[in-house]
């Protein structure tokens, strides 16, 4: 009984952290449509050609203790810092995890991206370290690593107009288990995406993926 709620819990809370990648607020709170934003500390990992538009240093943090109602924590920061005019770095940091006492999972993902500009057309590349532990009654039955890459290019013919797109896990996202077994947690993917900006404040975008779209109106 024991190991089929352990493979339960890894599943649901897998794809759960899967899914939702991103963690920052706002980017979850614009329908997860971000690729053709990408214009704060989230870009790192939602699309690092954003980062190196971005004019002065820039933080993000986010912290819930219940996520999606089923009592998984999450905890994120990101920092973004402007090199000169054209480049830039930033980090990001997420940690989610699930402890009911007995039943535990946590998965840590740390991502370093670099931007660059020149004129309308920016580029960035983010690489990411993921950490994963399965717990029960204080004991570890497997720890995993691995590490991914992502891709990403901005197009922005005017201020009010940017064209996106990310490849991400570029060869495939795997980790290595303790017990030499590797698997591949996270799939390569590419999405595109657009944002608009007819009035100040206001943004029309969508993001589409494989099988897959996401719109917002701010």
């Amino acid at each position: 009984m024991r190991k089929e709620r352990i493979g339960i819990l890894v599943f649901v809370v897998g794809m759960l952290m899967v899914r939702s990648v991103g963690a920052q607020v706002r980017a979850i709170g614009l329908g997860e449509a971000f690729v053709g934003v990408a214009d704060d500390a989230s870009a790192v990992r939602w699309n690092p050609a954003g980062i190196p538009l971005l004019q002065r240093n820039e933080y993000a943090f986010s912290h819930s203790s219940d996520l999606f109602g089923i009592g998984l924590a999450s905890s994120s920061v990101a920092v973004v810092a402007p090199i000169g005019d054209k480049h830039a770095v930033g980090f990001d940091f997420l940690r989610r995890g699930f402890d009911d006492g007995e039943l535990s999972y946590k998965r840590y993902m740390a991502t370093l991206s670099y931007g660059y500009r020149r004129g309308m057309v920016s580029l960035g590349v983010g690489g990411k370290y993921v950490y994963m532990d399965t717990g029960l009654d204080g004991h570890s039955l497997g720890k995993a690593s691995g590490f991914g890459l992502d891709v990403g290019a901005l197009f922005s013919p005017t201020s009010r107009l940017r064209l996106g797109v990310k490849v991400h896990d570029v060869t495939g996202t795997s980790v290595r288990y303790d017990t030499e077994v590797s698997e591949e947690i996270m799939p390569m993917g590419v999405v595109g995406g657009v944002s608009f900006e007819p009035l100040e404040g206001w943004i029309l975008g969508v993001d589409v993926a494989v099988g897959a779209a996401m719109m917002f109106l701010v």
